[in-house]
């Protein structure tokens, strides 16, 4: 299956079914002549809330900053903004993905298993929660001031490389003015996302049916990535989406959350279904502190009845929660192959300060406490990826020199 998203052009191969055929291409702008402006725009589709309301219209919040809660409210304006994705040809282009990715998501709640789900399927869901990850404004803030950084630099590498009588060097007096976009620096980071659907394809999926008194609840950003074997490391990121030892927690209802995991460092006994009955309120807990730690504003949950059990994760965390932003460090480079480069910058986000083990998951592989960091799992798979996202920057028929690749 692929999926390569533009502002204008939609292609898709097999996400209408497995006997779809052959790829349909589907121009936005077409579709949208006769459709009115889409100003309300959601980094967290409503699909997704309906799984967790009653009513299908109103869910219920805790809001972090406030420290208070919100019941009954409408979510059709909460996880948006108006023009988020900076037009309407970019929103609907995201309405075909997510109507792709709601239906494989809805057989997995209905049925209450992976079993079922075929090699495209298991790829869709990887294409949900790697698309659910990139879109979200906390995903867009983390990562903004960074990316600032970064292109102030390429900016004033670029003068360096110009005669200082270049009238271009006047440029030099407003590089600290200089910013990313940041829709733009977001349309990166989807891309990026639905192309790397695949390096989280080698991870085990297990699905996790709650049946203790307090449900799953979700945040602004559902999908987080921990790290449960490198968590002892805090000077460098351990939670990109080729990281040994990853493990992806995403909920998908107050009963169910799917749980991806890297099988080299952890084992999980589940039942053909691939499924595990969760009972203990403690594991519970703490993947709900997950959802806390990781939100931007927002922890969303069913029933107003749940309201002090939201309240009491607010109040045992809320010394220890940090604003998610990435961080810039001086360190070692390599090469997908593992060839040095010598240092670079190194941009991660810092884990979450919450360290905690999961009753039924065992930690199979012991980390030498020493280590630097965790290695990727599988190098052909980023050294594919790689080369995919350069044809798309620089494509063949590119000018010739304009790669710098070449």
């Amino acid at each position: 299956m692929t999926l390569v998203v533009s502002p204008d052009i939609l292609i898709t191969d097999g996400i209408f079914g497995k006997d779809s055929g052959a790829c349909r291409c589907v121009t936005v702008r077409n579709r949208l002549r006769a459709m009115s402006k889409r100003k309300n725009q959601h980094y967290v589709p409503q699909y997704y809330f309906r799984l967790f309301s009653t009513d299908k219209k109103r869910i219920c919040l805790w809001n972090v900053r406030r420290a208070c809660p919100f019941l009954g409210v409408p979510f059709r304006h909460q996880c948006a903004e108006d023009n988020y994705y900076g037009g309407k040809d970019a929103e609907e282009g995201y309405r075909l993905i997510d109507d792709a990715h709601a239906r494989v998501i809805h057989h997995v709640v209905a049925t209450r298993s992976l079993r079922s789900l075929g090699p495209d399927d298991k790829l869709l869901l990887c294409s949900a929660i790697c698309l659910q990850r990139t879109r979200t404004k906390l995903a867009r803030d983390s990562q903004l001031d960074v990316m600032n950084y970064f292109t102030r630099l390429q900016a004033e590498c670029a003068l360096n490389r110009l005669p200082k009588s270049d009238p271009r060097q006047v440029a030099r007096q407003h590089l600290d003015d200089l910013s990313i976009e940041p829709r733009y620096l977001q349309r990166i980071q989807v891309v990026q996302g639905l192309l790397g659907a695949h390096l989280i394809n080698d991870l085990e999926f297990v699905l996790i049916e709650n049946t203790s008194r307090n449900p799953f609840v979700f945040s602004d950003a559902p999908v987080v990535l921990h790290n449960q074997a490198f968590h002892h490391i805090k000077y460098l990121g351990n939670n990109g989406i080729q990281s040994q030892g990853l493990q992806i927690f995403f909920p998908l209802c107050p009963e169910l959350l799917i749980l991806a995991y890297d099988p080299a460092y952890y084992a999980i006994d589940h039942d053909k279904e691939y499924k595990v009955l969760l009972a203990g309120r403690d594991d519970v807990r703490k993947i709900n502190v997950l959802q806390y730690y990781h939100c931007l504003d927002n922890v969303y949950f069913r029933d107003a009845h749940h309201t002090s059990y939201v309240a009491s994760l607010h109040a045992r965390h809320r010394d220890r929660r940090q604003t998610r932003k990435a961080v810039l460090e001086v360190g070692p480079g390599r090469t997908s192959n593992g060839t040095p480069i010598g240092d670079i910058l190194h941009a991660y986000t810092p884990p979450i300060p919450f360290a905690f083990s999961l009753s039924f998951l065992k930690q199979t592989r012991k980390v030498d406490k020493i280590r630097s960091a965790a290695s990727v799992r599988n190098m052909r798979l980023c050294q594919m990826h790689e080369s995919r996202m350069a044809r798309m920057v620089w494509p063949d028929d590119a000018p010739a020199g304009a790669n710098p690749r070449s």
